[in-house]
């Protein structure tokens, strides 16, 4: 007979213990850490099917905000198109009345310068001195019309230009 048919071999670990012991432990270590596992997975599989739908809700929670944001941005771009057409549509008519404004005033202007009173330029004085020049010694008369102001004014600039 051998030595381990007539007693079983100690082995040190912490504290002295035979070998069948310590088989023991360990077995009984393994089959708490495969309780464990097995504890793990099933809370995983418990908590996967807890989480499912309330994932889903936040996934559909998620897709409507997200297109009531898309609606109200196209809201938002809808309106911003409008208002540049409105924007666009003003800055036509401001335009069209600053043309209308500009044909009135140079119309006032053209009827301004018909209704104004006549004045004898510088440059006319020199043209009408140099051209009567030639008729030096001869009288020239200016005549108006003596209730006229202006046609008094436009006579005495003549006279003065001669």
């Amino acid at each position: 007979m051998t030595h381990s048919a007539k007693r079983p071999l100690k082995t040190k670990f912490l504290f002295p213990v035979d070998d069948t012991t310590m088989l023991s432990r360990i077995e009984w270590a393994m089959n708490i850490s495969l309780f464990s596992v097995a504890i793990g997975v099933a809370g995983e599989f418990i908590g996967n099917q807890i989480a499912g739908p309330i994932r889903k809700r936040l996934d559909r929670a998620k897709e409507a905000e997200i297109a009531r944001l898309n609606k109200e941005a196209g809201k938002a771009r809808k309106a911003a198109g409008e208002a540049m057409e409105r924007v666009a549509s003003a800055e036509k008519q401001a335009a069209d009345l600053n043309k209308k404004a500009e044909e009135e005033r140079l119309a006032r202007a053209q009827i301004e310068e018909r209704l104004a009173h006549r004045k004898v330029s510088p440059g006319q004085a020199k043209i009408l001195n140099e051209e009567l020049h030639s008729l030096k010694g001869h009288k020239i008369v200016v005549t108006t019309a003596a209730l006229q102001p202006e046609s008094v004014e436009y006579a005495k600039q003549l006279t003065d230009a001669l």
